[in-house]
């Protein structure tokens, strides 16, 4: 009914009454403010107060769950434009000519949002309040009035449109996902990469603040706590990424639309499977639903592939990503019983219980396929060639647009590859040859039943090109862009997290940028012997193991290793000409990268060549040998020998003499024990006695300023740590006698004859 003209008060109270009738919980303003300080919690008002309210002056209503009532603001007077279909419903002309479409609440709780569903469209919820008809708009002077024939006398209050519900739920779950996912980034970064992984978080989370998913100042105090970085390192990174971030505004993609309904209870899906909601029956239906090829998994941690083509990346599943990807196929209905005893069917998200079941489900299901391997460059199983998507074995093949038909091409291999590598002062030909290999063992790990070592680029001096070699040649010609950096983290827990985070996202390729002095990592050593890795998942109890098909780059000066680590590592040294490399300036490509960038292609048509060439002359294996890695140094030095690249992997047994200077000092000790004991049993006391008189072990010892302490690190780094090992002729053995430990030498001829 329209307003009179010269009476506002009575059309005011009127509907105010209206409203107390209808059970809408009301509250007296100052203008469009409460005039309480407590209006969200208070009880309900008596009738006797709403009318003193309204005969006084604006009021306004509750919004969300609490009054059943949910409100779309439109400001029209502004542009705003609705993007889509709108049911009969309330309707009220706003003071300013906007409209307010009123709306059933929805059960599960929904709040206030601004600009979410476009440029100056509101909505108000839970939390929220509306002014109310018969109000006055402080600025226009203009009442607030139903729309002619759309009041609540009129036509009764419709269902929120599935696209506004759509776009509320979806927008709030794919925001605060992708806040939680940055936030874990940021967490579990390393030292030396904490500054670009938090520029990268903020950035993504600024596309979001652009395009009014998250709100600025929450995600800048996020990142802060998340972060290590101190406060005036990070503030800077985070603004600069935030900032860059709006300009490039994202928001959540678009979900389709429709979908089977499902309520609670037994149902009969298309196939005549028995469903049941809240069991794993009805996980298994939906999971058959999703788009073929959306979820894998990797060790049976279910995920997706997400980014563009040539740049797939293996996201896990999250219980928030698993309830995003199963709403678009299924939407669940329940009974919400009205106040007169009817029920409404009413559509709601799937929850989280439900989520995590199809997550758990999702783990072992059949039709989710594994990813073993995941490469954006050209790969080798023990069938050939991979082709573009999933291989039957599990590599899958992300092929990039940037190479497509690619023709292998074996001539001339050797100028293609030298050329490459022109720049680079390698110390021999071996350590040349060795880089040829890296390049190889990417493109045919797939292939390599068992491990591959970690290949180890080194200098004695800084700035020779050690990272540019790691960095811009391996990664710029094998995944077309910089290998991904890390730093070795100080303990082997903080490692174990880094490295199993690596496997999980499917990384193929990964820098120990830096590694310092002496390599002794039993992560490392796992890492690189291991066919599955096992590590603790995401900071929780369980455990999982992931198959390990990583190809792994380390850079340092002047490293040393354990006798362990040597035998699992492939050296690649660069030696200057000068001691002043960094004022060299007689390059042939002093724009590397470019350079790079533009032989990719010729130089990955070679390495294909190669391989091809090996494979159609019967796939001769290589001579060399390297205990643990038999099948890599077999197919690779196969394919290195046959293109007659003869030095690779000469120089292991030197490489390994000069990084590990302890095991001649062992040497020489097991022959000083022996004769000056022979086979007899002695304490650790007199052994140290031996070793301080033939010189030995002064570096491991110097640091110790008292005789307990020397004793104590002489039994634990060389007694203790050597035990049961091969050393010389001998074997280190100990007896035990209550808490004195007695060691003697079992010679290895002694133990044959004996045999």
């Amino acid at each position: 009914m329209p307003a009179p003209a010269s009476d506002y008060t009575s059309y005011r109270v009127r509907e105010a009454l209206a409203a107390y009738e209808r059970g809408w919980p009301l509250m007296p303003l100052r203008g469009k403010i409460p005039i309480e300080t407590r209006w969200n919690t208070n009880p309900s008002p008596s009738e006797a107060e709403v009318e003193r309210w309204a005969t006084a002056g604006n009021v306004g209503l509750r919004t969300g769950r609490k009054s059943g009532v949910y409100v779309l603001d439109v400001d029209t007077a502004k542009g705003a434009v609705i993007p889509g279909d709108l049911p009969e419903t309330p309707t009220v002309i706003t003071g300013s000519g906007g409209r307010h479409y009123y709306f059933k609440a929805p059960a599960l709780p929904l709040g206030n949002t601004t600009s979410r569903l476009g440029p100056h469209i509101d909505t108000r919820g839970d939390g929220g309040q509306v002014v109310y008809p018969g109000s006055i708009h402080p600025d226009t002077g203009t009442a607030y009035l139903w729309a002619p024939n759309l009041s609540p006398d009129d036509v009764e209050l419709a269902e929120i449109p599935a696209w506004i519900m759509d776009k509320l739920t979806e927008a709030k779950g794919y925001a605060q996902a992708a806040l939680r996912g940055e936030l874990t980034r940021v967490r579990n970064a390393c030292d030396g990469e904490r500054n670009n992984v938090l520029n990268r978080a903020a950035f993504a989370l600024g596309q979001l603040v652009g395009g009014g998913q998250l709100e600025e100042q929450p995600v800048v105090r996020a990142l802060l706590d998340a972060t290590a970085l101190g406060i005036d390192e990070a503030v800077p990174t985070i603004r600069s990424g935030i900032e860059k971030g709006k300009q490039n505004p994202r928001t959540p993609p678009e979900r389709p639309r429709g979908g089977t309904v499902l309520t609670p209870g037994a149902h009969i899906d298309d196939k005549a499977n028995y469903i049941e909601v809240g069991n794993h029956t009805f996980a298994d239906s939906v999971i058959r639903g999703l788009p073929d090829g959306r979820l894998y998994h990797r060790s049976h941690v279910p995920g997706e592939l997400i980014g563009e083509p040539g740049s797939l990346a293996f996201v896990p599943l999250t219980g928030e990503r698993a309830r995003l990807l199963t709403d678009a196929h299924v939407r669940l209905g329940r009974w919400v019983a009205k106040k007169d005893n009817e029920s409404v069917l009413v559509y709601q998200n799937c929850n989280r219980d439900l989520a995590g079941l199809i997550t758990s489900a999702a783990e072992t299901h059949p039709s989710v396929r594994e990813i073993r391997f995941l490469a954006n460059y050209p790969v080798y199983t023990a069938a050939g060639r991979v082709t573009p998507g999933l291989d039957p074995t599990g590599v899958y093949y992300d092929e990039p647009p940037a190479l497509r038909d690619l023709r292998p091409d074996p001539q001339c291999a050797r100028d293609v590859l030298e050329d490459l590598v022109v720049d680079f002062p390698f110390r021999s030909q071996a350590d040349r040859e060795n880089f040829f290999g890296l390049l190889l063992t990417p493109i045919v790990r797939p292939m390599i039943d068992g491990n591959v070592p970690m290949h180890l680029i080194l200098s004695s001096l800084e700035r020779t090109g050690k990272t540019k070699l790691a960095e811009d040649v391996l990664g710029g010609i094998v995944i077309g862009k910089p290998t991904p950096a890390m730093q070795l983290p100080s303990t082997d827990e903080e490692r174990s997290k880094a490295i199993l985070s690596l496997l999980l996202r499917g990384d193929t390729i990964a820098h120990l940028d830096n590694i310092r002095e002496f390599l002794d990592s039993a992560a490392l050593a796992s890492l690189i012997t291991a066919g599955t890795y096992t590590g603790r998942y995401l900071g929780q109890s369980k455990m999982i193991d992931v198959a390990n098909l990583l190809s792994l780059v380390g850079t340092g000066n002047n490293v040393r290793a354990t006798g362990e680590m040597c035998k699992r590592i492939i050296p690649i040294a660069l030696q200057p000409a000068s001691d002043d490399p960094q004022g060299r300036s007689d390059f042939v490509y002093p724009d590397l990268r470019e350079h790079v960038r533009q032989v990719r292609r010729v130089v990955l048509e070679t390495l294909l060549g190669m391989v091809d060439a090996w494979i159609a002359a019967g796939r001769p294996r290589g001579t060399v040998r390297l205990g643990g890695f038999e099948d890599w140094a077999a197919i690779v030095g196969g394919i290195m020998q046959h293109h007659g690249f003869t030095a690779w992997g000469s120089n292991l047994r030197e490489w390994q003499r000069q990084a590990d200077p302890e095991g001649e000092e062992l040497k020489a000790f097991e022959a000083a024990w022996w004769d000056a004991f022979q086979g007899a049993e002695v304490s650790p006391k007199e052994l140290l006695a031996l070793a301080a008189r033939e010189d030995l072990f002064l570096g491991a010892l110097s640091r110790c300023h008292t005789d307990a302490a020397r004793s104590a690190a002489f039994g634990k780094s060389v007694l203790a740590r050597n035990l049961d090992r091969p050393i010389g002729e001998s074997v280190i053995r100990m007896r035990r006698s209550g808490v004195n430990r007695r060691y003697y030498l079992d010679r290895q001829s002694d133990m044959q004859d004996a045999g």
